[in-house]
């Protein structure tokens, strides 16, 4: 199973690598013409690439008219860029077949999730980045996912193929390449692979030229596959004709897509963007610096993308020895397939043949029309058990290149407890000598609510130390209570980095639809954050690694997020954001008997007043303010309870959700009592919680708050003599 180190650090290291080319070569991209260098060897190479193109060019055969000629299929544009799901022409489709979105086994009940691509260049070995799969460790557990792409039908789950490193494994860190084996018999319904086909790498430069048109095939976002054709030049071939830059758009989840000349002939594996960087820093696409642990990579403003080259890869794997006589037999097999079929005599196209002429019918008891469902809403496959992959051993990398000084970083996913029925939620005895039941919500309320089909009550999703329940109306959750352990002895030394990048994944165990997820609103609103309800810092606690690293995993899931303004979400205090500074204020000036807390919290869902976005022809209205409660027995004090309300309302009115201004003095920052944030939200809690309200006896009215701008505002400890709030009922 692939590690949880970060593969965004990685991507981000062969980006800067990537726009240092960018930047050195920038006087030579201003020349006009094919031949560009900045050394006479460049330059010669440059001239040998052009004479070669042309010769190659007048042996080729025009392909056929039904292979040329445009299909007609409604066409489905990601907003802000060039990607479409339907291929242009009957060759661009076939040559697709081949491409494949490299996703995790998941475990019983859960959905299996994309994060990069892959192709087949011989019958069962796969090519993609180094950065996919730095080892053969990192390709355990994973499959390659054939076909899973739009057709006028609905979306097609695809086939899925297991990956298996100890069968052949080669990776070469310069190159930034790794092949990998691929299973015969797809997992679900033994479909042979065959009938996918492959395609052909050749050895021969000069496949494609600068100012010429470059396509690529892709899984972006580790979504269904798009093709990119248009504004898509090649402008630079450099270093010695290892790298291609190109204008052709990608997304995350591209790395190691194939890269296609206009006869759909592969000329490179994509591998990296190019960042503009200022003062050796990248920047985003609000003209400021990229905020890396806040900020996805869609944030950033690429100038441009970059790709191996074809021959040169094609070079590496000549130069390599598997140590194995099994493994080199299949290795010897794809480089005698490499030999260019044009410049040896061959009239046939030099785009795979097999997948020209061959339908995918010869797939091993073909029965494609079941495969070929409509769909809503994002596709959940439940797979079964995950594989195992016990006893394997780590097979010979081939190349023998040493990662050296860069991270040994791949790319992966939080490591999510696939066994959600054991999940132990909420605990109501977490503060010694009390007992807290879960909160309630109001009976004019519950017909909001995603139900229980046992007690048609408000279902219970219980995750690692805390739980949640769902309005299915607005699908949010309405509220959630977590349980918090501040002790040192509890917690991991790792960096937050180490557990996995920004994964949030849909929850099993109710509908999607009632889940708002990432393409539906957070990345069209550009200013709108994924933002916890529990706090992953909060969450990430236990007695073991693997506990702490399922709690961190456990908050994010689509249930535990919520639309959040990034000035309120994103760490403007050093303390991760507004929550955190209210949190660490309390943890680090009240004398905690036991280290531990309980919090409550939620959006405040306002039927009536919150906005509404209209995104991609849908409306989904949002929250402009948000609740939690703290409740914690001090050495002094005993039971504490804080309310707090944040009202992002003027900051959104002012800037909207996708503008670039900022302005953290417009959030209105409360404390509540605990009972006004019951009228705000029909969220009923214990009534301890509400004894326990600080600003009991304050001079506060029961459903009144008081404002502050700083922490020193804030009232933390009950007044000498405050009655509870019960007896002022």
């Amino acid at each position: 199973m692939l590690n949880k180190k970060t593969f965004r650090d990685l991507q981000i290291g062969n980006a800067l690598e990537a726009a240092k080319r960018w930047k050195q070569r920038e006087p030579v991209r201003k020349g006009t013409g094919m031949i560009k260098g900045i050394s006479q060897e460049e330059v010669d190479i440059a001239d040998k690439r052009v004479n070669t193109h042309f010769t190659r060019e007048a042996l080729r055969k025009k392909p056929g008219t039904d292979l040329n000629k445009p299909l007609v299929f409604p066409e489905r544009i990601i907003k802000g860029n060039d990607l479409k799901e339907f291929a242009p022409t009957e060759m661009a489709r076939k040559s697709g077949i081949p491409v494949a979105r490299i996703e995790n086994i998941p475990g019983k009940g859960m959905q299996p999730e994309g994060f990069a691509t892959g192709f087949l260049v011989s019958p069962n070995l796969l090519l993609t980045n180094n950065h996919v799969f730095p080892d053969a460790n990192a390709a355990i557990d994973c499959a390659a996912n054939f076909l899973y792409e739009r057709t006028m039908a609905g979306i097609n789950s695809g086939f899925r193929f297991v990956i298996d490193p100890s069968r052949f494994f080669l990776t070469n860190v310069d190159l930034d390449f790794s092949l990998v084996y691929v299973e015969s018999l797809s997992m679900e319904n033994n479909f042979s692979i065959a009938g996918f086909n492959y395609l052909r790498m050749i050895d021969t430069p000069g496949k494609i030229l600068v100012g010429q048109p470059i396509n690529i095939i892709q899984h972006p976002a580790g979504g269904i596959k798009n093709y990119a054709y248009q504004n898509n030049n090649v402008v630079d071939i450099l270093n010695l004709e290892q790298y291609i830059q190109y204008s052709t758009d990608t997304k995350e989840g591209s790395s190691g897509s194939p890269c296609f000349n206009n006869s759909w002939e592969l000329v490179a594996l994509h591998h990296s963007g190019v960042p503009l960087i200022i003062d050796g820093k990248i920047i985003n696409t609000q003209g400021q610096f990229w905020d890396k642990e806040n900020q996805d990579q869609d944030e950033i403003q690429w100038i441009a993308n970059e790709g191996i080259s074809i021959s040169k890869i094609v070079l590496g794997l000549k130069a390599s020895n598997m140590g194995d006589a099994s493994k080199q037999a299949l290795l010897n097999n794809l480089i005698q397939t490499t030999a260019d079929p044009l410049l040896n005599g061959s009239a046939e196209r030099t785009t795979n043949k097999e997948i020209v002429n061959s339908p995918i019918t010869h797939i091993k008891d073909s029965a494609m029309p079941s495969v070929n469902m409509n769909f809503s809403g994002p596709v959940t496959i439940n797979i079964g058990d995950a594989f195992s992959n016990a006893g394997l051993s780590t097979p010979f990398a081939g190349t023998g290149v040493n990662l050296g000084d860069k991270p040994t970083f791949a790319e992966k996913k939080q490591n999510f407890d696939t066994d959600y029925d054991s999940r132990p939620g909420f605990d109501n005895g977490f503060l010694a000598g009390y007992t807290f039941d879960l909160p309630e919500v109001i009976s004019s309320r519950q017909d909001e609510m995603f139900l229980s089909f046992s007690d048609n009550k408000p279902y219970v999703l219980k995750y690692h130390h805390y739980s949640l329940v769902m309005n299915k109306k607005r699908r949010l959750c309405m509220w959630t209570a977590s349980n918090v352990d501040f002790n040192a002895e509890k917690r991991s030394t790792r960096d937050r980095t180490e557990f996995g990048s920004e994964d949030w994944t849909i929850d099993p165990r109710i509908p999607a639809k009632y889940q708002i997820t990432d393409e539906e609103f957070y990345k069209p609103a550009k200013l709108i954050d994924r933002g916890h309800i529990v706090r992953r810092a909060d969450n990430c606690w236990g007695d073991t690694e693997l506990e702490i690293e399922y709690a961190n995993a456990d908050t994010y899931h689509w249930t535990n997020c919520c639309q959040q303004h990034q000035s309120f979400n994103r760490d403007k205090f050093g303390e991760h954001g507004i929550w955190g500074m209210l949190e660490n204020t309390i943890e680090s000036q009240l004398n905690l008997a036991d280290g531990r807390a309980i919090i409550y919290a939620g959006p405040v869902l306002d039927n009536e007043t919150d906005p509404v976005a209209t995104i991609d022809q849908k409306d989904i209205q949002y929250p402009l303010k948000f609740w939690k409660v703290v409740v914690a027995i001090d050495e002094q004090e005993g039971l504490i309870s804080y309310g707090f309300l944040l009202d992002q309302s003027d900051v959104i009115n002012d800037q909207g959700i996708g503008l670039e201004k900022l302005d953290f003095g417009k959030f209105k920052s409360q404390q509540e009592t605990i009972h006004a944030i019951t009228s705000l939200t029909g969220v009923k809690f214990p009534d301890r919680v509400y004894d326990a309200d600080v600003l009991t006896g304050s001079g506060i009215d029961m459903d009144g708050s008081r404002p502050f701008v700083n922490v020193n505002e804030m009232i933390l400890r009950r007044k000498k003599g405050n009655k509870k709030s019960s007896e002022l009922h």
